[in-house]
């Protein structure tokens, strides 16, 4: 009869970072470690390579976005036709115009960000 074999020892040759946590996050991660039935390593190790993380947006993301788009766009056209042969007063104003609107996207997207 042949002999069994040996089961492949895993060889655990690297360590992940410590983690700051307070103690009652501490304590949720002991609890669902334990109920899980694992060690708390295993338990890291498998919410670490198998969990999932959802990323909050900001609700004006969207908005900001399509707004930064449109912006863009006027300064390229403004770039365009200083570039063939100057700007008109108009279009001087439209573009300071312009750039005004990006400031004032730009500090509602960084102020916005800023309490996350």
């Amino acid at each position: 009869m042949p002999k069994p074999k040996a089961k492949k020892k895993i060889v655990f040759d690297a360590h992940l970072p410590r983690t700051r946590c307070t103690k009652s996050e501490r304590a949720a991660i002991d609890t669902r470690a334990a109920q899980a039935g694992f060690t708390l390593s295993e338990y890291m190790r498998r919410v670490g390579t198998k969990g999932k993380i959802v990323v909050k947006e900001s609700k004006a993301d969207t908005g900001m976005v399509r707004q930064l788009l449109g912006i863009g766009n006027n300064l390229n056209q403004y770039v365009k036709r200083t570039h063939i042969g100057g700007l008109t007063a108009q279009e001087h104003d439209l573009l300071f115009g312009t750039i005004e609107k990006l400031e004032t996207v730009l500090n509602r997207l960084l102020h916005d960000t800023e309490g996350q």
